[in-house]
């Protein structure tokens, strides 16, 4: 009879223990007779003898061998390797340490159309909740900004509006995975408009946040404000290189 079956199976009743257990499909046929197959984890020298059967098991949406976590979508995904990814909703009171499913990662691989793999700081001690969600992550590549002359409006009546702002890279406040891969910005130069001085002190140059990496260098910012390049602590610390600019502050 067809078998119905769509990602895992229970399997037992045979005498070569091997051929037992809770097991991944990997294929299956669509018409008669119907079979699927599966893979065990060392080879067990004979055929299965005895009764051996199968039942329908529990669909996992997420498994895990070790630290590597394999997640399974009813439909294709579209996605690839390096992409960012959330998950939420992954982890099971019943499965000690669930919690590591749980989540923003870099997608490791792309097995098959309906899965993909990231790597956890642990190792959950079962598969994850059923409950499982995960939501790609909108991410830039790269931006280059180059040899820009960028004057800012004055902040004269402070009624709430964002502050004046020459590059701004904004990721919401998100850690990782980065919304920006890589930022270049080189040879800008920016001031307030005419020179002028700015009641307020509250523009920004160049603010960065949910960085990457990146490389800014020879960049001029004429202002009078804390605020000519800020950095998060959203951004990758340890990737930034900032090199050979320039910054006059003046009241």
């Amino acid at each position: 009879m067809r078998h119905s079956i769509l990602v895992s199976s229970f399997v037992g009743g045979s005498v070569s223990n091997s051929f037992n257990g809770i097991f991944q499909i990997l294929s299956v046929t669509t018409s008669a007779p119907y079979s699927f197959t599966y893979s065990i984890e060392s080879d067990p020298g004979a055929d299965p003898s005895g009764s051996p059967r199968s039942a329908p098991a529990v669909f996992f949406t997420l498994l895990r061998s070790g630290t590597t976590a394999t997640f399974f979508t009813p439909l294709p995904h579209t996605l690839e390797a390096g992409q960012g990814i959330v998950v939420s909703m992954a982890d099971d009171p019943s499965v000690p340490n669930s919690a590591f499913y749980n989540g923003g990662f870099k997608i490791k691989s792309v097995p098959t159309p309906n899965t993909l793999t990231y790597d956890m700081a642990g190792v959950p001690a079962g598969a994850g909740a059923a409950s499982a969600q995960l939501v790609s992550h909108w991410q830039v590549g790269h931006v280059v900004a180059e040899k820009n002359i960028i004057e800012l409006g004055l902040n004269l009546l402070q009624i709430r509006y964002a502050p004046p702002t020459g590059i701004e890279l904004s990721g919401q406040g998100q850690k990782f995975p980065y919304v920006f891969g890589h930022a270049g910005l080189s040879g800008n130069y920016i001031r307030n408009i005419d020179g002028a001085i700015d009641p307020s002190q509250n523009g920004f140059g160049i603010p960065l946040d949910s960085c990457e990496d990146g490389v800014f260098e020879r960049n001029i910012m004429v202002l009078n404000t804390p605020w000519r390049l800020f950095q998060q602590n959203t951004c990758g610390n340890t990737n930034i290189s900032i090199t050979r600019g320039a910054i006059k502050n003046f009241v």
